[in-house]
């Protein structure tokens, strides 16, 4: 697929953002937000889903490269540059006004969106999570020449999960969008493809039924899914006996192991409020088989207790420097960054 022929206003609002970053992270940054723009792009024509709504869902989601170039300041930017930059950027609106016309009016509607939603959010967003001892919970981003770019892959979460002692599990997320079916029709969910110890990092129960156990990941995993308490109760009317019985996902048919309770709050890592997962099933092939360079993973995991953060990220950049010797052409110049959720 060429960029021609794909998410043309999506990373056109990427590479405009660009202009916000320094400009010896900019290549980097830029690529993993293309990188990320054309896998959604790619998952979703694979499914035959790329609707109006998709499709605008991507522009809107794009703008947000905008909030994230700005967290990359640090100190960085000097006027001259800057100027330079946005002098740049000008130039290019001014020489295509009428796409440009629509590429502002998106933005400008991307950016009320986002600015509503973390109003409204701001008051959650200032108390911690509600997991037992909340703090020893953590992010685990991809670091690219120093620039933090986010999403990890899956079999350097699955060594750093291996080799870390300072932590009680190591673990990973991605984003996947089946359609939830059944006599009345189809509905597109938000998903999330998780490892086996997702709940246990966060350290939640189950509502109804259970989570995950260590065991049912990789090849020849049985197809379980865990449902959150909102999709429970709208689409299965809050009927306890739907767990242990089959759902069929994109033509896939699931068995049903569990709820989240009502209380239940996500890690936020794949979308803030509104952009939860809606249910969970987990990763069925090994690490072995997912490329290391493949970067669309969100990493999160649980720090021992008495353990503290910079302990904790000294392990992880030792045992990283490994990874990076090892597989240069996937981990070279790279890092990774351990935060509190």
């Amino acid at each position: 697929m060429t960029r021609r022929s794909g998410p043309r206003l999506a990373l056109w609002l990427v590479r405009v953002a660009s202009r916000l970053v320094p400009a010896e992270a900019r290549r980097n940054w830029r690529r993993e937000w293309e990188a990320e723009v054309l896998w959604r792009w790619e998952e979703l024509r694979a499914r035959s889903a790329l609707t109006l709504g998709a499709r605008a869902d991507m522009v809107v989601r794009s703008s947000g490269s905008f909030v994230d170039a700005l967290t990359y300041m640090h100190g960085r930017w000097t006027m001259n540059g800057w100027m330079h930059d946005l002098k740049i950027a000008v130039r290019g609106l001014a020489r295509r006004p009428l796409f440009s016309a629509v590429v502002i009016l998106t933005l400008a509607v991307g950016i009320g969106a986002n600015a509503t939603i973390f109003g409204v959010a701001r008051d959650v967003l200032l108390r911690p999570f509600p997991y037992p001892d909340p703090d020893r919970v953590v992010a685990l981003s991809g670091v690219s020449r120093g620039t933090i770019a986010g999403n990890v892959t899956y079999p350097n979460i699955a060594d750093l999960d291996g080799s870390a002692e300072s932590f009680e599990a190591i673990g990973a997320l991605r984003w996947w969008m089946p359609a939830l079916e059944d006599d009345r029709g189809s509905i597109v969910v938000r998903g999330a493809t998780v490892t086996a110890n997702y709940f246990e990092i966060l350290g939640v129960e189950a509502g109804f039924g259970r989570y995950f156990r260590r065991d049912e990941q990789g090849e020849g995993r049985a197809n379980q899914v865990v449902l959150n308490h909102a999709l429970w109760t709208d689409f299965f009317g809050a009927d306890p006996a739907v767990v242990g019985t089959d759902v069929r996902l994109s033509g896939v048919v699931y068995r049903v192991i569990g709820v989240t309770a009502p209380d239940f709050e996500d890690s936020w890592l794949l979308g803030g409020p509104g952009t939860e997962p809606q249910l969970w099933r987990t990763v069925a092939s090994p690490p072995s088989e997912w490329p290391r360079s493949g970067r669309s993973w969100r990493g999160v995991g649980r720090v021992r207790p008495g353990v503290s953060i910079e302990v904790a990220q000294s392990e992880i950049d030792g045992i990283f420097a490994g990874l990076a010797e090892t597989y240069p052409e996937a981990n070279a110049e790279r890092a990774m960054r351990v935060t509190p959720l």
